[in-house]
């Protein structure tokens, strides 16, 4: 009878796990339907004006998140059901939107290098640029303390917009509002904002004047930008959430509330505290300045369903980034219908530099333009998990500086344009991977001569798929090459030929031959032949190192201003001119003995 009952019980729980499971999905399945429907004013190819002069629309959730859209439930989920089945390739090569992303936190470049840099990325196929400001914004009353000494003034972000009009590209401004704000966090006067006192990069999203001060940052930066559409407001990488004692607080008497209901499918309490914070500061862009909200996707990729019905629906456009080829790892299926569901516009972005290590002297080409082939599978539908999204919006090519604000240089912008122009090239061609035509275009528009550009049987012998197997980086293109940024690159090459001399020269003194070591120096116990002999090639390489400090000064100080000259060297010339020195005063004091003490040393 014992074991009847408990059979009987555990099938009982089965149905009724089963019946709430169903019920669960057929409800998320109403909620797309009814987005798919009716797609707000800025999901609409020609954005309408903003929503405030719409008629509002009819939230389909209850307050407790259990959602009550019903009448059509059995429909909906079967539709549903078939939607992979009946997924057809989306036309989205080339996209609606090609942009380039340029990052300004590190080594930003001078309003000339812009000059000839912007009809050079729209010849290639660029129609938009993704400006992120940070600290080079020339901000002004309690904010100008924010703004670096070397920050661009008002009349430079003016012609900048003036010469992104001239080359038909759509300014997009860049304004992080709530990680990534070390550059206004690191300052004492505005330390009282941080989620945590320990790490400057987040703000507390509950402080009671966090808003004033996102408000500020974001109208001064619109206040330049009249003519933009699109306002990108960050929020990516927010590590540090509910830390604080206000946002503890307000998780806790969530969590508290949340157990009480014993509602399995409720949103996540964590998760609702940032999407408020987000909420707040798109609705201010949509409503108040007339912009459409753009933001990173990377802390919504963990909802799942539960994305669905948040405060962030039909609100932002995510954009979707991911910097390698193996973007469906990172991105799973259940992700995109998620994304589907709750936002009519998606953006994607892959990298044509600065996602090759915090220290990368040039981009990798080879692996840059894998990211972008893979994305642009993806978007024309090729790869099955791009069917479920309804647009995209466009591809974003990203460049960054800095890893973050406190971070040391990575690749510079004027000797990474060959990996920026092939990679808008092959955005543009419509194909998903480099052709001899994407290679021969990137070529001609680089300004290389043409007994470099092809073979004898007229097939391109550079920026094709063989050649960046072989040589991913293509280092030679800044000596075969004219365009803006080409002696630059020389300067790269020359470094890393430097480089690789001095290490390989204090690797054999100190690691592989025995009379240069730590203990040789820490014990003044040596061969003073022995060490003259391996410091022959010395002076020879200092003397390179003084040549390649002058050279390196004199040409990216075209591109750069004197500041980040200087950083760009302290940071990646003075190191070889240390270590030959170091090498030479250990050599000397070892050499100045003529006596030396019998074993042991210690």
């Amino acid at each position: 009878m014992m074991l009847y009952m408990r059979s009987r019980t555990r099938k009982v729980a089965l149905v009724v796990v089963t019946f709430v499971a169903l019920v669960y999905l057929t409800n998320i399945a109403s909620v797309s339907n009814e987005i798919w429907k009716h797609p707000p004013w800025f999901a609409r190819p020609n954005p309408q004006p903003p929503l405030h002069l719409q008629k509002p629309q009819q939230r389909v959730d209850d307050e407790s998140g259990a959602f009550r859209s019903t009448e059509r439930r059995k429909e909906v989920f079967e539709n549903v059901n078939k939607l992979d089945e009946n997924a057809k390739p989306n036309i989205n090569l080339p996209p609606e939107y090609r942009v380039v992303h340029l990052d300004l936190k590190g080594a930003p470049p001078k309003i000339s290098f812009l000059r000839v840099l912007f009809p050079l990325i729209a010849s290639a196929g660029a129609n938009a640029i993704l400006i992120e400001y940070e600290d080079m914004f020339p901000f002004v009353n309690n904010l100008r303390n924010v703004s670096a000494r070397n920050a661009y003034t008002r009349s430079d972000v003016q012609e900048i917009n003036r010469l992104a009009a001239k080359s038909q590209l759509e300014v997009i401004p860049l304004v992080q509002t709530f990680g990534h704000l070390e550059f206004v966090l690191k300052l004492e006067e505005f330390a009282h904002f941080r989620e945590s006192m320990d790490f400057p990069q987040e703000v507390c999203p509950n402080h009671p004047e966090v808003m004033t001060l996102i408000r500020d940052l974001i109208v001064q930066v619109r206040a330049l930008h009249p003519e933009s559409r699109y306002m990108h407001i960050g929020c990516d990488e927010v590590f540090h959430l509910a830390l604080c004692a206000r946002c503890s607080a307000k998780l806790r008497a969530a969590q508290a509330q949340q157990k009480e209901k014993n509602n399995v499918f409720a949103s996540d309490p964590r998760f609702n505290i940032f999407a408020s914070h987000v909420a707040k500061v798109a609705k201010l862009v949509r409503d108040e300045l007339g912009m459409i909200p753009i933001i990173w996707d990377d802390m919504l990729r963990q909802q799942g369903p539960r994305l669905i019905g948040s405060e962030l629906t039909n609100l932002v456009e995510p954009m979707v980034w991911v910097y390698t080829d193996d973007i469906t790892r990172l991105v799973p299926h259940y992700v995109w219908h998620s994304y589907s569901s709750v936002f009519p516009n998606i953006w994607a972005a892959s990298a044509f530099k600065g996602a090759s290590g915090e220290r990368a002297l040039v981009p990798d080409i080879d692996r840059r333009i894998a990211n972008t082939a893979a994305w642009l599978r993806i978007l024309s539908g090729e790869e099955i998990t791009g069917r479920k999204v309804r647009h995209f919006r466009g591809i974003v090519l990203t460049g960054w500086s800095r890893y973050d604000h406190f971070a040391v240089l990575c690749e510079l912008l004027p000797a990474s344009v060959p990996s920026l122009i092939l990679a808008l090239a092959l955005v543009n061609s419509g194909a998903s991977q480099v052709t001899d035509a994407v290679a021969q275009t990137s070529l001609t528009l680089l300004e290389c001569g043409l007994d470099m550009r092809l073979h004898a049987n007229e097939v391109p012998q550079l920026l094709t798929s063989e050649s960046l197997a072989l040589d991913p980086h293509q280092l030679n293109l800044g000596e075969m090459c004219a365009f803006p940024g080409a002696n630059a690159l020389a300067v790269m090459k020359q470094f890393a030929m430097i480089k690789q001399q001095v290490d390989e020269l204090y690797w054999e003194l100190t690691e592989k031959q025995g009379w240069l070591t730590p203990y040789n120096v820490r014990h003044g116990f040596s061969s003073p032949w022995r060490i003259a002999e391996g410091l022959a090639k010395q002076p020879f390489l200092l003397s390179n190192v003084e040549i390649l400090r002058n050279s390196s000064q004199k040409v990216l100080s075209q591109y750069l201003d004197s500041s980040s000259v200087r950083e760009w060297v302290e940071q990646r010339v003075q190191p070889l001119y240390l270590k030959l020195h170091g090498l030479q005063k250990d050599a000397q004091s070892l050499m100045a003995r003529t006596h030396w003490p019998r074993r042991p040393l210690d």
